[in-house]
């Protein structure tokens, strides 16, 4: 059974090259949520993402996208 998701995104621009994106969850399940970001958000995104929040990066500093 297919739930409805709903969610809000931000895009921050802090130079032409660099974009911060956040994104949250506004209205249904965070099971929904999380599958949708490991299966499409993730893969889809991996040649642009540095890091993505609550990850750390290869240098031990964060950055959150």
């Amino acid at each position: 059974m297919e739930r409805t998701l709903s969610i809000e995104a931000e895009i921050f621009e802090f130079t032409p090259s660099f974009d911060l994106v956040e994104m949250k969850k506004s209205n249904g399940d965070t099971f929904e949520l999380r599958k949708m970001v490991e299966e499409d958000i993730r893969p889809a995104l991996k040649d642009v993402v540095w890091a993505w929040q609550g990850e750390r990066s290869n240098n031990n500093s964060s950055i959150c996208v």
